[in-house]
């Protein structure tokens, strides 16, 4: 290609001049040297592209294995660095992400709660779990925790961001959700007694039949807690909690606390 298609370019009658016709081929062969050089090098980019990211997938492949086997070890320190290497890989891989807080979730869901002072409180390493599950990083296409059921007693989720996750039947008594983002999550029948609420953001987060028995609604330094997005909520769920006149609450529910609407 390199010698015969110049050649075949250039000769008579095209350029009539012998000398031109050499310059003119050897112009035209450099040129397309220099172009099958730039696709070979484009080629070798693509290779060494391909392979860098294989070998990255398998390098997490191999980090999310090992990090999934050590969840089930029963030794405290080991599960919890298990569950930060699912952290990091949830991080650095938007592809890996779902299938990480699907494990968290389901690791959160079969611990039980532990027993302190005669009541239950949620183990070390669940609330870990849940911990690393409200600060991962915000991907629309994420679900952000899969929690029926799970036992979340007395956990420490301040400022844990929580949007959409499904909490349905969670038995969250005494938890701290100060400052939570739990816009649109499904609260069904969760039992909420004792926890803070305080300035929780729950818009259109479903609170059907959930027990909210001495839950903390009332005002921080700031503003009041605003219930006034949630959905579902009724007047009996409200009585039993305790607020005050800066706690907002949906349309048509009294605010026991002050009288007014």
């Amino acid at each position: 290609m390199v010698w015969i298609l110049p050649t075949a370019l250039t000769k008579h009658p095209v350029i009539p001049d012998a000398a031109d016709r050499h310059k003119a081929a050897a112009d035209a062969r450099s040129a397309l040297v220099a172009l099958l050089v730039a696709a070979g090098a484009g080629g070798t980019l693509a290779y060494t592209a391909r392979s860098y990211r294989l070998n990255r997938e398998g390098h997490i492949t191999e980090r999310y294995t090992k990090a999934v086997e050590q969840l089930g070890h029963d030794t405290l320190a080991v599960r919890l660095g298990a569950m930060y290497a699912l952290e990091r890989i949830a991080v650095d891989s938007h592809r890996d992400h779902q299938t990480v807080v699907e494990v968290l979730s389901a690791f959160i869901r079969k611990t039980a709660p532990e027993q302190a002072n005669g009541r239950p409180v949620v183990a070390p390493d669940s609330e870990a779990a849940m911990t690393i599950l409200g600060r991962l990083p915000r991907r629309h296409d994420v679900n952000r925790a899969n929690l029926p059921g799970a036992h979340l007693e007395m956990a420490d989720l301040r400022g844990a961001f929580l949007n959409g996750a499904n909490l349905a039947g969670a038995s969250m008594i005494g938890a701290k959700l100060i400052g939570a983002h739990l816009n649109g999550a499904d609260l069904s029948g969760a039992s909420l007694e004792e926890a803070d609420l305080t300035a929780a953001s729950v818009k259109w987060a479903n609170f059907s039949g959930a027990n909210m028995a001495d839950a903390d609604l009332t005002r921080t330094s700031v503003e009041g807690t605003d219930l006034s997005p949630a959905r579902s909520l009724i007047q009996t769920q409200i009585d039993a909690a305790i607020g005050d006149f800066a706690t907002r609450l949906p349309l048509g529910i009294s605010n026991p606390w002050t009288g007014g609407r």
